[in-house]
């Protein structure tokens, strides 16, 4: 009688142990992953996604996109992360498209791309959750923007996404279809020669924010070799959509309609 009690406590004491033994593993491999880098989460100071906190530590790759009529030239803008439009003097409809450093290793060999320094984009602030009925303002959820006769940059507001299209809207990179979070048209005077010239001849000006297929009116001031600051009429911050932004910059030559 008492050998089998002694087998009893034996038994009961192992199971202790077992159960000790399992929680302490647990808790250490939680802890090692709660403080590995690795595992670590932040918000794309682009987009205000979640994104592991390593890649937030790495450059951006801008790539740099002349005489974007053709359909075929504009592969790899679905992955891009913020993507800048404007009609320059020497290159026709240019685009500037900012990758993480993921994303960019499948842009084009014949794509001029290099590290973005981030130098007149502003800091974005994204709104906490996707709740697209917080946005105030007239429907726009057909927008287009026409630079001249031939060139026109157009999105459709679909499943809470502006989708981008001229003529085709596929991303010959990988058959996704162009879409964002974001559309902002910035309106600015003057030549622009290039993107270096981007509101250079100004420091103040308006604009519009397409965002959760709604259209507000914007202001947008930039001190010298600084970053552009945008602003709601009242002077009030900004918040964005989380996901990828269409940048447009376009002067009194050209024209923009939403409905």
């Amino acid at each position: 009688m008492e050998k089998k009690n002694f087998s009893i406590i034996i038994y009961f004491l192992s199971a202790i142990l077992v159960l000790a033994l399992s929680t302490f593993i647990y808790r250490v491999i939680t802890h090692i992953c709660y403080f590995n880098p690795q595992t670590q989460i932040t918000l794309s100071n682009y987009t205000g996604e979640r994104i592991p906190n390593t890649s937030s530590k790495k450059s951006a790759k801008i790539a740099t996109y002349v005489n974007a009529n053709n359909e075929l030239s504009i592969a790899g803008l679905s992955s891009a992360d913020v993507v800048m439009e404007f009609l320059s003097n020497s290159s026709g409809v240019t685009y500037k498209a900012i990758f993480k450093q993921e994303a960019a290793k499948n842009v084009s060999g014949a794509i001029s791309l290099k590290t973005y320094s981030n130098s007149y984009l502003p800091k974005f602030k994204f709104m906490d959750n996707m709740d697209s009925s917080r946005i105030s303002g007239k429907n726009a959820t057909s927008v287009f923007i026409t630079f001249n006769e031939d060139s026109s940059s157009n999105f459709l507001y679909q499943n809470g996404e502006y989708y981008h299209y001229r003529g085709l809207c596929i991303d010959k990179d990988n058959n996704t279809p162009v879409k964002v979070s974001n559309v902002i048209v910035q309106f600015i005077h003057g030549t622009i020669v290039s993107d270096e010239t981007l509101t250079a001849s100004e420091n103040f000006g308006t604009g519009l924010l397409f965002s959760g297929g709604k259209a507000q009116d914007i202001k947008w001031n930039r001190k010298k070799d600084s970053q552009i600051k945008i602003s709601d009429q009242k002077g009030g911050p900004i918040s964005l959509m989380p996901g990828p932004t269409w940048w447009i910059f376009i002067d009194k030559d050209c024209s923009v309609a939403y409905d």
